[in-house]
């Protein structure tokens, strides 16, 4: 049986995705070969060459030729804005963009030309990238080259930390259409590149991992290819999947197109229960957490079990990966200490939908890492629990100590009371360099409906009392959740510009409302009047109404104060250019959190 785990396109390209590596560990030690292709890391390091931005300039060149007369045919002078077709608008934009590209922005054309491959180099190299101008002017470089090998696609877009079409909708109906078309998907030629060396490994299971919205479309688009083009048994899971498995329960043709089967929630039990069952070892209906077609075209959901026990799994495991691909000079790798929160009460937060609280014991963990360092020579590491627990993070750190690992690394954490700084600077001694905290919202009314459960008031004195023990902190807040005012979002707004010695760094978004998150129990406690997971039922967000919300104008105003606010007290910061937690992470190991803070972008 010939086993290969894919994981696709779009995610971060600076360093590997922990799925495929717990997942290979625990076929390997159930005794199953396995193969891995990071298909993500492969695409940015096919389309980011100077070959694939001239393919794209001649699809650019004929692009524009052919929207110029469709627009022509469409356009009259007594028409009004409104009685365009959405289509005419989409290509107006995109024929403008060219010209804008062609006409304006030549030297960006010769800048990607001459620099691109430098601009790589940059990412790789421990010394030139360790230079914030270098580093800096290779972030600009990647970025633009990006936007414009998007262009043919116009309004998909890929960045470096995200792949996403405006005009996209998350039904079957645009799934179909999106996913089929070549001329829409940016992601067919590089297919049809990789699909044959995939095909040559003459796979007999193909499992594919979409853990994020941004993997979507590019994964579903790789599944479908995979499907119609091999013998193998395709399976699609992924904590994205997971999230839409009502969904899919209501489309046969879902499994028609893309999957022969679909493993929901945590899948390394599944997996290998799949896997025996290809073999005849075991019937389909004992294959635990399993979706799937039967003989008589019906959707059949196998009940779910218990997950595997982290104190149960063995280490991640990097074999099969090519960690000099990745667009970093030393791999920041994520691990988990547990899985799952132990709060799980926030109303606005369904992050860990799924998962049951799954802690791992603190002796094994050191041997993870140990294992990890030695074998794979990595010391930098990014905890991907939704948050570590004060006693769990006294006794890590100790433990480290202990050990005597001389490793650097950053997590997730609540601001609760009881991480004190005695806690914050023993975890600091154990390389602990930097925090992200979730803040939310300077509004206590607001913080009062999240449910955080910490204690509001004390916040900002556990921010000091990391900073004081040389500690990053990065703070994630968001603006319009439900009810919230323009004096709520003012609240947010003057904490973090008021106490930049306190929040170093920050990550902004505006509200939206997952389809698991607590907060659906009780819509009226937060003036929902309409609940609605059909509009796009295979998104894993639903669209809501609500009696009092800030206006778009509204919140456009209030981002507006915050860029002012942060461009008079964040003064041409570095971290605003660094741009990704893993760059600003290795910056701070490198130079330490005060000189990043003193650091300014170069030009």
């Amino acid at each position: 049986m010939k086993n290969l785990l894919v994981f696709p396109p779009q995610w971060s390209p600076l360093s590997p995705h922990s799925a495929l590596t717990m997942l290979a560990a625990n076929l390997r030690a159930n005794g199953y070969e396995v193969d891995i292709r990071d298909l993500n890391i492969d695409f940015y390091n096919y389309v980011l060459t100077p070959d694939y931005f001239n393919k794209s300039l001649k699809k650019i060149d004929n692009l524009e030729n052919i929207l110029k007369e469709q627009l022509a045919y469409e356009y009259s002078n007594t028409k009004k804005i409104d009685e365009y077709s959405g289509e005419f608008n989409i290509n107006a934009s995109k024929f403008l963009k060219i010209r804008n590209l062609k006409e304006k922005d030549k030297a960006v054309i010769e800048n990607i030309l001459n620099l691109l491959p430098y601009a790589l180099r940059v990412m790789k190299n421990k010394e030139e990238f360790y230079s914030l101008d270098l580093l800096s002017k290779a972030l600009i470089i990647i970025n633009q080259t990006l936007n414009v090998i998007s262009l043919p696609y116009f309004p998909a877009e890929i960045s470096m930390h995200d792949y996403m079409n405006p005009a996209f909708k998350f039904t079957f109906e645009e799934i179909k259409k999106h996913c089929f078309d070549e001329s829409t998907n940016m992601f067919y030629d590089f297919y049809k590149a990789v699909i044959p060396s995939i095909l040559n490994q003459n796979p007999d299971i193909i499992g594919i991992s979409i853990s994020a919205y941004s993997q979507f479309i590019p994964g579903l688009t790789l599944a479908a290819l995979l499907k119609s083009n091999s013998n193998a048994h395709i399976n699609i899971g992924g904590n994205y999947i997971s999230r839409i498995t009502e969904t899919l329960k209501k489309y046969p043709e879902f499994f028609e197109l893309f999957a022969h089967s679909v493993i929901f929630e945590e899948g390394e039990k599944p997996l290998v229960e799949l896997i025996k069952c290809l073999e005849d070892k075991l019937n389909i209906d004992q294959v635990t957490g399993l979706i799937y077609l039967n003989n008589n075209g019906e959707i059949i959901a196998n009940n779910k079990v218990l997950p595997l026990k982290f104190n149960e799994a063995p280490a991640p495991d990097l074999t099969g990966f090519n960690l000099q691909r990745y667009l970093m000079p030393e791999i920041v790798f994520p691990i988990h200490a547990s899985r799952g929160c132990y709060w799980k009460k926030c109303t606005f937060c369904d992050h860990d939908f799924g998962q049951v609280y799954n802690v791992k014991d603190v002796d094994k963990l050191i041997e993870e890492i140990k294992e990890l360092k030695e074998k794979f020579e990595i010391s930098h590491f990014e905890f991907i629990d939704e948050a570590i627990s004060a006693p769990y993070l006294k006794k890590m750190s100790e433990k480290i100590l202990e050990a005597g690992l001389n490793i650097n690394w950053y997590c997730n954490a609540r601001l609760e009371t009881n991480l004190t700084q005695d806690i914050l600077k023993l975890a600091r001694k154990a390389g602990l360099r930097m925090i992200l905290w979730g803040y939310e919202s300077g509004s206590n009314r607001i913080m009062e409906l999240i449910n955080k459960g910490v204690d509001v008031d004390k916040r900002l004195d556990i921010l000091k009392a990391a900073s004081d023990a040389d500690i990053w902190n990065f703070a994630y807040i968001f603006f319009g959740f439900p009810t919230e005012t323009k004096e709520d979002a003012m609240d947010t707004v003057n904490t973090v510009c008021d106490n930049t010695d306190i929040f170093h760094a920050y990550g902004k978004s505006v509200f939206s409302l997952g389809k698991h998150a607590l907060m659906k129990m009780n819509p009226e406690k937060f003036g929902i009047t309409m609940l609605s997971e059909e509009e796009e039922p295979f998104s894993s967000n639903c669209s809501y109404k609500i009696e009092s919300m800030l206006k778009e104008r509204e919140l456009e105003e209030i981002n507006q104060l915050f860029a002012q606010g942060s461009m008079k007290n964040y003064p041409s910061a570095a971290w605003m250019y660094i741009t990704y937690r893993e760059t600003l992470f290795l910056y701070i190991c490198k130079y330490g959190a005060d000189a990043v803070k003193l650091m300014k972008c170069p030009f």
